[in-house]
């Protein structure tokens, strides 16, 4: 033949594949991982192995079809037009992981009470077969709804985590933490119940770290309707017993706080009194009750001295009263005012524009309305020349609640009472006391202002003043003829010339012709 041809004998095989994803034990959360190589000189084909299936691709990626959970190897060789075949790569694994971690949230987790500034431990466990890649926090105030606080963001797995509480205020809080696994795969857990982040304690009102005269008067305020509305944290700390009422129960449990012991007090407190019995000191029974009642009364038209009493009957201590009667507009009522059964307690006595008193009684000394039977309050009535004689208006109590040494209710019924309105009616006889008394002041230790009690059985010159512990004068409370009857004044720490006095023990003294009696007062900052 004149034809010449030629033929080229090619025995070199390619270079050997260099391996780039995924990275040798690596995990991936495909089940089709994407398998990429660099390209070999001379390689027009290659064969990638996975496990034990191989497959034969001309390009240098390769898609393949799901694998399986685990553990899986790979390794690739490049052929060229002739089929010289390199030898195979190294051999890498790769993991596919596509079940999530296992995550739960441990604290906060019950109902847990954190306070703003405070230092706290968030706690989790986050686990998973592949091992845990990193670890999110964040925080809700609407119980989950939506987590805008970010606490801790990609951090390791290492719980706990301290925390120092925002300065804010929800009842409903929730913690979520977010695990990722080392293949990309996360899960997340939240708190179960609400917990509470807050400016202080239980009782706590106005918060500053610590339960004193100051939570116990704001919180007769809310009860009272006087000074600012409460915001949400105050009726949350006021609410001590948890019961979403504040009330009278809640009064006798932050006094109790303050004097240092609740429920426990009642086993030791009337050895400290002196009492024979525990009668009136021990705790709430199943037996035990209580009955409020408005005697009747007859009173006399434009005049401002018809005095109704409230009587009470009680077979345990009384530590606290609350109570709302309503009256008649043609009745105009002063402030409700203590018995001599209950001038150890002290009272707040708000007249409303709805035809209605509000009362609280209560102790800042642990003191207690002995069981027993009589009146324990005294509110003087004034009659409109409006009203028609012979009329009978009633006296409604419309609330009563009790409460015990303990702060647990007293079960309590209410009987209501008609003021008569007569003619020729006889005024009520105004209670009077039979003896000179000088009270302990309340509260004592006493921080802003202090209430003194006293009573006279007849007229006289009564003088009321106070002296530091060196004797000398520093506040004339009362100089001046006085008829029968109980008083009541207020000193706020301030001396004649108008000046704060300093913390320290001072003495009150009462005077008259036939009486003198001093008792100690502690002012503190």
């Amino acid at each position: 033949s004149n034809e010449t041809w030629t033929v080229i004998i090619d025995i070199t095989s390619p270079e050997v594949p260099v391996l780039i994803l995924p990275d040798s034990g690596s995990v991936t959360n495909k089940l089709t991982p994407t398998f990429i190589w660099h390209s070999s000189v001379d390689a027009t084909k290659y064969r990638i192995k996975i496990d034990s299936d191989s497959t034969e691709v001309s390009d240098t990626t390769y898609t393949p079809s799901p694998l399986s959970e685990g553990l899986h190897s790979w390794c690739v060789k490049a052929g060229d037009d002739v089929d010289n075949w390199s030898n195979y790569s190294a051999i890498w694994t790769v993991t596919v992981d596509t079940t999530s971690p296992q995550v739960t949230v441990i604290s906060p987790d019950s109902g847990e009470i954190w306070v703003s500034g405070n230092s706290d431990t968030i706690k989790w466990t986050a686990t998973d077969a592949n091992g845990i890649d990193s670890v999110s926090i964040y925080l809700s105030l609407n119980g989950g709804g939506s987590y805008p606080y970010t606490i801790a963001d990609a951090i390791p797995n290492t719980s706990p985590y301290p925390y120092t509480v925002m300065d804010t205020f929800s009842t409903e809080c929730k913690m979520k933490v977010v695990a990722w696994d080392l293949s990309g795969n996360s899960a997340e857990d939240e708190s179960n119940y609400d917990f509470v982040i807050a400016y202080g304690e239980k009782g706590d009102v106005k918060p500053n770290g610590e339960i004193n005269i100051l939570d116990l008067t704001r919180t007769i305020g809310i009860i009272q309707g006087y000074g600012n509305p409460p915001t949400p944290y105050e009726l949350w700390a006021a609410n001590v017993n948890n019961d979403g009422e504040v009330n009278i129960l809640d009064v006798v449990a932050i006094v109790n706080i303050i004097q240092g012991s609740a429920k426990h007090l009642a086993n030791h407190y009337s050895s400290d009194k002196g009492l024979s019995e525990h009668e009136d000191t021990r705790l709430l029974t199943a037996s035990d009750t209580a009955t409020v009642s408005i005697p009747d009364v007859s009173g006399m038209v434009d005049t401002d001295s018809n005095l109704v009493y409230v009587n009470l009957e009680n077979s345990i201590g009384v530590f606290g009263i609350q109570m709302r009667i309503t009256y008649d507009t043609l009745l105009t009522p002063y402030e409700a005012q203590v018995t001599p059964r209950s001038e150890m307690m002290t009272i707040s006595s708000v007249i409303d524009t709805t035809g209605k008193i509000k009362i609280l009684l209560y102790t800042t000394a642990l003191d207690t309305i002995a069981s027993g039977t009589g009146a324990v309050l005294a509110i003087p009535f004034y009659v409109s020349p409006n009203a028609t004689l012979g009329d009978s208006i009633l006296l409604h109590i419309e609330y009563l609640l009790l409460s015990d040494i303990g702060s647990d209710e007293i079960p309590s019924r209410p009987i209501d009472g008609w003021f008569h309105i007569k003619e020729t009616g006889t005024e009520i006889t105004p209670l009077l006391p039979k003896d000179y008394e000088l009270s302990q002041a309340y509260p004592n230790p006493s921080m802003r202002t202090a209430v003194i009690r006293y009573a006279c059985p007849c007229p006289s010159k009564v003088s009321l003043r106070v002296y530091n512990m060196g004797g000398r004068l520093v506040k004339t409370l009362v100089d001046e003829e006085r008829e029968p009857g109980y008083y009541c004044v207020e000193w706020n720490r301030r001396d004649n010339a108008g000046r704060q006095l300093p913390s320290g023990i001072y003495f009150y003294k009462l005077e008259t012709p036939k009486f003198t009696a001093t008792k100690k007062l502690i002012i503190v900052q």
